[in-house]
């Protein structure tokens, strides 16, 4: 009986195969690898075909056109192929390794923006050369991974930045506003989240506007007023009113964050999950 590997091999030498009811041949070969693989019974999305459904020799296949994409001295037009042919794979792996790599076209980036595999959407909102027209599809995705992914992106515009500072789910909205784009208007508006981990991530940034400090000087959680004590772009004026804070730790905050001890202490302590109000002698 024949293996995967016979069978890659007989396609590469440009012999037909017949394999579970499919007629199978290469129409393009490159190196001993078989590029394009084509089935003379069955058309592409029939998931009776060994080629269009998570076949062993579909995975075989993908895997020769992954060493393609790494192999040395390899033609453009042949890397496109390769990449053509990974971005209409069954398997999702395979189709994240097109959204994943540098030289993936815009065709067939737009191809993979509605694929039905959430991670595939969320590799291509993560790309760090990712289109604006692409980020503007991503930014309403239905899962929210997608949109955090647009959110954690360093280089997401500040439009799709606005955009998800809105959204629904708190953990986009955090990652927005923590976003360099984040604009200041933007900030001035988180300032009023609901949670107070966004109040809080508005609160640390250096580039916060003086309006926003100051109404987070007033917030309810301790947490945010500590972090606006502690930012280096808080005016001393407000920091003197912080320093008499109904909280302890907001109070020693206020008064000794300009000392060199105290920046290390806080960058080092921040992370911690510690109550502010837990010593409030």
């Amino acid at each position: 009986m024949a293996t995967t590997t016979t069978h890659l091999n007989q396609l590469a030498q440009g012999l037909p195969i017949t394999i579970k009811g499919c007629q199978l041949r290469a129409t393009s070969i490159v190196d001993t690898i078989a590029v394009i693989i084509e089935c003379e019974r069955h058309t592409q999305g029939m998931g009776s075909c060994v080629l269009y459904r998570r076949s062993r020799l579909r995975r075989a296949f993908d895997h020769a056109l992954e060493s393609l994409l790494t192999a040395p001295a390899v033609e453009v037009a042949v890397i496109n192929l390769a990449l053509e042919q990974l971005a209409n794979s069954p398997d999702p792996n395979s189709r994240l390794l097109a959204v994943n790599d540098p030289r993936s076209s815009m065709n067939l980036l737009n191809h993979l923006k509605d694929d039905w595999w959430w991670e595939v959407r969320a590799g291509l909102a993560a790309r760090p050369t990712c289109p604006l027209p692409l980020q503007r599809s991503l930014v309403q995705d239905e899962n929210p991974w997608v949109r955090r992914a647009l959110a954690e992106n360093p280089n997401a515009t500040a439009e799709c930045i606005d955009i998800l500072a809105h959204d629904t789910d708190f953990g986009v909205r955090d990652a927005a506003a923590e976003h360099p784009e984040c604009s200041a208007a933007t900030q001035l508006l988180l300032t009023s989240d609901e949670r107070w981990e966004i109040r809080r991530s508005i609160a640390k940034r250096p580039d916060a506007p003086i309006e926003a400090l100051t109404k987070l000087s007033d917030d309810p959680e301790p947490w945010v007023r500590l972090f606006v004590a502690a930012n280096p772009a808080t005016p001393r004026w407000l920091r003197t009113r912080l320093e008499h804070d109904t909280v302890t730790k907001v109070r020693s905050m206020a008064r000794h964050a300009d000392t060199q001890v105290a920046k290390i202490t806080n960058a080092l302590a921040f992370g911690l999950n510690q109550n502010p109000e837990a010593d409030n002698s």
